[in-house]
């Protein structure tokens, strides 16, 4: 099936992104009006497909989907079915640290709004959609396919556990020191926005490498990896040391 899952989307009011958590905060404190958003949600990533917001119940979390009568731009990767685990880790297998590095900071532009910086990499010029990989050829035409992402505003469930996933978003950073038979380790803690705070989120195990950070800085971050869950928060392990970016948010 097509990659039709959407944790964050853009609200039409502000060009900012937003939850799908504020939308049924919205219903829940409004008895159901959520007038505020409705028509005004789209894709987080074409910025054209309006989306419709489904509230949680008993069994199911709240979701967005797609309007049946609303498209895509051509490009999007939601227009495509989303890559297996073994065609990313295979993809990324064939990068080098520098391609690693141009596709993280590509994807950060394309996902995040005004999130563009003035700069060389390759993808900024090019039509080609980062987070769409080739996966080999079918009936001599490319098979393309997207890359699954989770916003770090959204759940993390450990029924995704198994799965790769670009994980994405505005976040405030921490490191963590633990003491190994190895010697000094190195954890990222990773902080995202609850109303006005900022409540850990996941970590990130950065082995020997000793991140320069600021915990009052908001930065955008690009991880390819999966989820972990053997400890109080549920880890992101990367799929290889280069495959995560981060920078300072431009603040307006």
């Amino acid at each position: 099936m097509p990659n039709n899952s959407y944790e964050d989307f853009l609200y039409d009011e502000d060009q900012q992104l937003h939850s799908v958590y504020e939308v049924q905060k919205e219903y829940e404190q409004n008895n159901g009006d959520i007038s505020k958003y409705r028509d005004k949600m789209l894709c987080p990533e074409c910025k054209r497909a309006k989306l419709r917001f489904t509230h949680k119940t008993s069994e199911k979390r709240a979701f967005l989907s797609t309007f049946p009568t609303s498209s895509h731009e051509e490009g999007c990767s939601y227009n495509y079915d989303l890559a297996s685990n073994r065609a990313v880790k295979q993809f990324v297998a064939t990068l080098t640290p520098e391609q690693v590095h141009d596709r993280l900071e590509a994807m950060l532009n394309k996902l995040l709004p005004g999130a563009i910086r003035d700069n060389k990499n390759a993808f900024n010029d090019e039509k080609e959609n980062p987070l769409v990989i080739n996966i080999g050829a079918r009936n001599h035409q490319p098979n393309r396919r997207a890359i699954r992402r989770k916003s770090m505003n959204g759940w993390f469930d450990k029924a995704d556990e198994d799965n790769m996933f670009l994980f994405y978003g505005k976040v405030r950073l921490s490191v963590e020191e633990r003491e190994t038979k190895k010697g000094k380790r190195y954890i990222l803690i990773v902080k995202t926005k609850r109303g006005e705070e900022w409540i850990k989120k996941t970590s990130i195990f950065r082995g020997m490498a000793q991140d320069a950070i600021d915990e009052n800085t908001t930065y955008d971050i690009a991880v390819l990896g999966h989820l972990e869950f053997y400890n109080t928060l549920p880890q992101i392990v990367t799929e290889s040391w280069t495959s995560i970016l981060y920078r300072e948010a431009i603040t307006k």
